[in-house]
């Protein structure tokens, strides 16, 4: 028989368990909305996210939009994921990007969200 305190460990570790096996399992079709709201959460401070954030980028910084990024020639996963990779040290000026310091699954869910912006208007 087992006894109490023994089940509460196996009920602990399981849970435990469950919490290291990373977030919760996003269907691929919702990577773009996922990665919005990232992206909301973290970049808004310099960039234009999109129509709808709730607060204007830091004015002075000069930084491209995820539209404009979207829209740029060469702009494609890989290129996305490796700037987003990099420490961006040989960006001129102090005002560079810091590294985003981004998992991989949330590289995944921003780059879908800047790529389904192609095609469409500039945010203004």
């Amino acid at each position: 028989m087992v006894n109490s305190a023994r089940l509460a460990s196996i009920a602990l570790l399981a849970g435990c368990v469950a919490c290291a096996t990373g977030p919760r399992r996003i269907p691929e079709a919702d990577y773009p909305r996922e990665g919005q709201a990232l992206a909301q959460r973290a970049c808004t401070p310099c960039h234009a996210v999109s129509r709808d954030q709730a607060t204007r980028p830091i004015p002075d910084r000069h930084t491209p939009g995820f539209a404009e990024i979207a829209q740029a020639p060469g702009t494609t996963a890989e290129s996305l994921r490796r700037f987003l990779r990099t420490t961006h040290a040989a960006t001129s000026g102090p005002l560079r990007m810091p590294s985003p310091m981004l998992d991989e699954g949330q590289m995944t869910l921003i780059v879908s969200y800047i790529l389904s912006l192609r095609g469409q208007d500039r945010p203004g």
